[in-house]
């Protein structure tokens, strides 16, 4: 009771210089626990903050490793490992220190397997770069190729203008090989295009027979005739040679029918429900 007789009296002397001064207003909190008449040490006293986690302190794991225990990580590989492989085992190497006395030849042989590890790189990257240009169709040829690329990241780089020169001729390969799949890709589309058209050039002729045949005129066979060959040809990959022959049936088709049905075969060949081939498959 005599703290709240003391609290009260504080309240109302602020509230008095509040107002004389015009400004200053102060709030209290009333306690926690009304009951409680007394804050003994024990009840005021704050919990210490807990201790910072102390972080964890992680070794890096070094092995002593001989020469001969070199060899035999070397051995298990086989005579001809991928490189993949030898890239790993370069790798784990990395975590090894020679015993006593090996330092140089310890490095000697670290030194060896860079070189082996350049060798076998480059002999498989060239191997999956012969292999794109022989794939039979660009899907085939892409994935060669990026095989390749895979591979080629395994390459160790060193300041050497040997390893440099190889390393560069070996990243400008991989930029011509894409270049010569796309080329391939878009050779094999116009030989498909030519099939397509001398398709069409017969289809054209035997519908003219066949109307000739009934004694009458029908523009609409001869259209839907030629259209169904000549539909899924996109004349923006043809060969200049290829996009004549081309023209040519559309002119051919386009002299012996009706204006009508010229602005059809046009509607037929460009329309949005044509579904022309891009060079995926070839």
């Amino acid at each position: 009771m005599r703290n709240w007789i003391g609290i009260v009296a504080v309240c109302v002397l602020v509230g008095i210089l509040s107002g004389a001064t015009g400004g200053l207003v102060v709030r209290f909190a009333p306690p926690m626990n009304s009951s409680r008449t007394s804050d003994s040490p024990e009840e005021t006293a704050q919990d210490p903050l807990p201790e910072s986690p102390t972080p964890y302190d992680e070794t890096w794991a070094v092995e002593s490793k001989s020469a001969s225990d070199m060899q035999a990580a070397r051995t298990a590989l086989g005579d001809a490992p991928e490189p993949d492989r030898m890239a790993g085992l370069l790798d784990e190497s990395s975590g090894w220190l020679p015993i006593e006395g090996e330092e140089a030849r310890f490095e000697a042989v670290r030194d060896g397997w860079l070189v082996e590890l350049r060798r076998l790189v480059v002999e498989h990257v060239q191997s999956f770069q012969n292999s794109a240009l022989q794939a039979p169709d660009g899907a085939a040829a892409l994935a060669m190729h990026a095989r390749a690329s895979r591979l080629l990241a395994l390459y160790p780089i060193s300041q050497e203008d040997a390893v440099l020169d190889e390393a560069q001729s070996l990243a400008a390969a991989q930029s011509e090989l894409l270049r010569r799949i796309e080329l391939i890709r878009r050779q094999r589309y116009n030989v498909w295009t030519v099939d397509q058209i001398a398709a069409a050039v017969e289809a054209y002729h035997s519908s003219n027979l066949s109307v000739e045949a009934m004694g009458r005129s029908d523009d609409g066979q001869v259209v839907e005739a030629t259209v169904a060959h000549l539909a899924e040809i996109d004349p923006a990959m043809l060969e200049p040679a290829v996009l004549g022959l081309y023209n040519y049936v559309i002119d051919l088709v386009n002299a012996d029918v009706s204006q009508s049905w010229r602005i059809e075969f046009a509607r037929r060949l460009t329309g949005s429900e044509v579904s022309r081939k891009t060079l995926e498959g070839f």
